[in-house]
Protein backbone atom coordinates (compact mmCIF):
# COMPACT_ATOMS: atom_id res chain seq x y z
CA UNK A 1 0.00 0.00 0.00
CA UNK A 2 1.71 3.27 -0.92
CA UNK A 3 -0.45 5.38 1.74
CA UNK A 4 0.53 5.55 5.58
CA UNK A 5 -2.03 6.10 8.53
CA UNK A 6 -1.09 6.77 12.17
CA UNK A 7 -2.98 8.54 15.20
CA UNK A 8 -1.42 11.55 16.70
CA UNK A 9 -3.81 12.63 19.39
CA UNK A 10 -7.03 11.08 18.18
CA UNK A 11 -6.22 12.20 14.34
CA UNK A 12 -6.11 10.31 11.69
CA UNK A 13 -2.87 11.35 9.93
CA UNK A 14 -2.40 10.44 6.16
CA UNK A 15 0.30 10.24 4.17
CA UNK A 16 -0.24 9.11 0.59
CA UNK A 17 3.65 8.06 -0.62
CA UNK A 18 3.81 9.13 -4.11
CA UNK A 19 4.47 11.88 -6.13
CA UNK A 20 1.82 11.47 -8.37
CA UNK A 21 -1.87 11.24 -6.93
CA UNK A 22 -3.90 10.22 -10.28
CA UNK A 23 -6.93 8.35 -10.90
CA UNK A 24 -4.37 5.11 -12.04
CA UNK A 25 -1.77 5.58 -9.41
CA UNK A 26 -2.65 6.27 -5.39
CA UNK A 27 -6.32 8.12 -5.71
CA UNK A 28 -8.19 4.95 -4.66
CA UNK A 29 -5.81 3.86 -1.77
CA UNK A 30 -5.96 7.28 -0.38
CA UNK A 31 -9.96 7.38 -0.88
CA UNK A 32 -9.87 3.78 0.82
CA UNK A 33 -7.89 5.08 3.86
CA UNK A 34 -10.09 7.91 3.99
CA UNK A 35 -12.76 5.80 4.22
CA UNK A 36 -11.28 3.24 6.88
CA UNK A 37 -10.56 6.48 8.83
CA UNK A 38 -14.21 7.47 8.72
CA UNK A 39 -15.17 4.14 9.75
CA UNK A 40 -13.05 3.46 12.67
CA UNK A 41 -14.98 7.03 13.77
CA UNK A 42 -12.49 10.02 12.83
CA UNK A 43 -13.74 13.35 12.88
CA UNK A 44 -10.35 14.88 12.53
CA UNK A 45 -8.30 14.00 9.39
CA UNK A 46 -5.03 15.66 8.22
CA UNK A 47 -3.37 14.52 4.97
CA UNK A 48 0.28 15.06 4.53
CA UNK A 49 1.36 16.32 0.59
CA UNK A 50 5.02 15.77 1.83
CA UNK A 51 6.29 14.77 -1.83
CA UNK A 52 3.46 14.90 -3.48
CA UNK A 53 3.99 16.75 -6.67
CA UNK A 54 0.88 16.47 -8.69
CA UNK A 55 -2.63 15.39 -8.34
CA UNK A 56 -5.03 15.12 -10.99
CA UNK A 57 -8.86 16.50 -11.03
CA UNK A 58 -10.01 12.72 -9.82
CA UNK A 59 -7.49 12.99 -7.28
CA UNK A 60 -8.84 16.46 -6.20
CA UNK A 61 -12.75 15.28 -6.74
CA UNK A 62 -12.11 12.47 -4.29
CA UNK A 63 -10.77 14.63 -1.89
CA UNK A 64 -13.38 16.78 -2.26
CA UNK A 65 -16.54 14.21 -1.73
CA UNK A 66 -14.69 12.84 1.38
CA UNK A 67 -14.37 16.10 2.97
CA UNK A 68 -18.32 16.17 2.24
CA UNK A 69 -18.87 13.05 3.60
CA UNK A 70 -16.90 13.75 6.78
CA UNK A 71 -18.30 17.70 6.57
CA UNK A 72 -21.79 16.09 6.81
CA UNK A 73 -20.69 13.56 10.13
CA UNK A 74 -19.42 17.42 11.56
CA UNK A 75 -16.00 16.63 10.90
CA UNK A 76 -13.05 18.17 9.79
CA UNK A 77 -9.91 17.92 7.42
CA UNK A 78 -7.00 19.40 6.51
CA UNK A 79 -3.85 19.29 3.69
CA UNK A 80 -0.35 19.84 5.57
CA UNK A 81 3.07 20.03 3.91
CA UNK A 82 1.73 21.12 0.70
CA UNK A 83 4.31 21.83 -2.12
CA UNK A 84 4.51 25.40 -3.21
CA UNK A 85 3.25 24.41 -6.61
CA UNK A 86 0.36 22.67 -5.17
CA UNK A 87 -0.47 25.01 -2.67
CA UNK A 88 -0.60 27.46 -5.58
CA UNK A 89 -2.86 25.47 -7.70
CA UNK A 90 -5.10 24.77 -4.17
CA UNK A 91 -5.16 28.67 -3.49
CA UNK A 92 -6.05 29.55 -7.65
CA UNK A 93 -8.91 27.15 -7.71
CA UNK A 94 -10.62 28.27 -4.21
CA UNK A 95 -9.79 24.64 -2.99
CA UNK A 96 -8.23 25.89 0.53
CA UNK A 97 -11.27 27.71 1.30
CA UNK A 98 -12.96 24.49 1.33
CA UNK A 99 -9.95 22.05 3.05
CA UNK A 100 -7.91 23.89 5.66
CA UNK A 101 -4.44 23.82 3.89
CA UNK A 102 -1.62 24.39 7.13
CA UNK A 103 2.33 24.53 6.46
CA UNK A 104 3.44 21.66 9.40
CA UNK A 105 2.24 18.70 11.16
CA UNK A 106 1.84 20.78 14.08
CA UNK A 107 0.12 23.52 12.64
CA UNK A 108 -2.42 20.92 11.25
CA UNK A 109 -2.99 19.36 15.00
CA UNK A 110 -3.33 22.62 16.55
CA UNK A 111 -6.27 23.09 13.88
CA UNK A 112 -7.90 20.27 15.90
CA UNK A 113 -7.15 20.82 19.26
CA UNK A 114 -10.95 22.25 20.38
CA UNK A 115 -12.63 19.67 18.23
CA UNK A 116 -14.06 16.40 18.63
CA UNK A 117 -11.48 13.54 16.88
CA UNK A 118 -13.90 11.14 17.63
CA UNK A 119 -17.51 9.73 17.53
CA UNK A 120 -19.05 8.12 20.68
CA UNK A 121 -21.30 6.22 19.28
CA UNK A 122 -20.36 2.32 20.13
CA UNK A 123 -20.07 0.18 17.44
CA UNK A 124 -22.76 -2.55 18.85
CA UNK A 125 -25.12 0.65 19.10
CA UNK A 126 -23.97 1.28 15.33
CA UNK A 127 -24.69 -2.43 13.97
CA UNK A 128 -28.48 -1.97 15.52
CA UNK A 129 -29.42 1.18 14.02
CA UNK A 130 -27.92 0.26 10.85
CA UNK A 131 -29.79 -3.41 11.23
CA UNK A 132 -32.89 -0.99 11.94
CA UNK A 133 -32.10 1.03 8.94
CA UNK A 134 -32.06 -1.42 6.94
CA UNK A 135 -34.89 -3.47 7.67
CA UNK A 136 -36.72 0.01 7.03
CA UNK A 137 -35.15 0.82 3.89
CA UNK A 138 -36.37 -2.74 2.96
CA UNK A 139 -39.86 -2.06 3.90
CA UNK A 140 -40.10 1.53 2.11
CA UNK A 141 -40.10 3.32 5.09
CA UNK A 142 -37.34 5.60 4.80
CA UNK A 143 -37.85 8.93 2.58
CA UNK A 144 -35.27 7.60 -0.17
CA UNK A 145 -36.74 4.82 -0.69
CA UNK A 146 -40.63 6.05 -2.06
CA UNK A 147 -41.21 7.01 -5.69
CA UNK A 148 -43.24 10.08 -6.81
CA UNK A 149 -45.94 7.58 -7.63
CA UNK A 150 -46.10 5.46 -4.43
CA UNK A 151 -49.31 5.14 -2.59
CA UNK A 152 -48.00 4.78 0.93
CA UNK A 153 -49.32 7.41 3.14
CA UNK A 154 -47.45 8.67 5.56
CA UNK A 155 -48.80 10.59 8.63
CA UNK A 156 -48.81 14.55 8.47
CA UNK A 157 -47.87 15.85 11.85
CA UNK A 158 -49.01 19.31 11.49
CA UNK A 159 -51.41 20.95 12.76
CA UNK A 160 -53.41 22.76 10.57
CA UNK A 161 -56.99 24.50 10.28
CA UNK A 162 -59.50 23.16 8.12
CA UNK A 163 -59.53 25.68 5.29
CA UNK A 164 -63.84 25.72 4.85
CA UNK A 165 -63.74 27.21 8.58
CA UNK A 166 -61.55 30.11 7.38
CA UNK A 167 -63.40 30.99 3.78
CA UNK A 168 -65.04 34.02 3.65
CA UNK A 169 -68.99 33.56 3.53
CA UNK A 170 -71.10 36.76 2.41
CA UNK A 171 -74.39 37.64 3.85
CA UNK A 172 -76.29 34.72 2.84
CA UNK A 173 -73.68 32.32 4.11
CA UNK A 174 -72.79 31.37 0.43
CA UNK A 175 -69.28 31.91 -1.03
CA UNK A 176 -70.42 33.96 -3.47
CA UNK A 177 -68.23 36.70 -4.35
CA UNK A 178 -69.50 40.20 -4.56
Amino acid sequence: MSVDVREVDGVALIHPRRKRVTALSGADELREALHNARERGHLAIAIDFEGVEYADTAAIGMLIAEFKVLNRDHGLMCLFNVGPDMHEFFRQMVFDHLIEVRGTEQAALELFAGQPKRRHLSTGLRNVFSHIYSWSYKLGVTPERRTPGDRRVTPDRRRSRDRRSTQDTGPSGSNDQV
